[in-house]
């Protein structure tokens, strides 16, 4: 289900982190929560997923199918084909 199942850990280890972290407390704390969310906004949208899904379109023209049925990041459900 998922495209590259290291992204998700990317993003979801600094949350376990920061939940298990007495420095999220502290006056730097905050950068536990703004790290995941900045990463995962740069592998979706800026680099990543973005870029590999482009070339795989122009290569392997069944790959949209896959791609619209596919959730990028997080694991779900598959998506219905409509």
């Amino acid at each position: 289900m998922l495209e590259n199942p290291s992204h998700c850990l990317l993003a979801c280890r600094p949350l376990a982190v920061r939940a298990n972290s007495a420095a999220a407390g502290t006056a730097g704390g905050y950068w536990t929560l703004f790290s995941p969310v900045l990463m995962t906004v740069l592998l979706l949208r800026v680099s990543g997923v973005a870029l590999l899904e482009q070339t795989q379109i122009e290569t392997k023209p069944q790959y949209r199918d896959y791609i619209e049925s596919t959730s990028a990041f997080f694991p779900w459900f598959p998506r219905r084909q409509g």
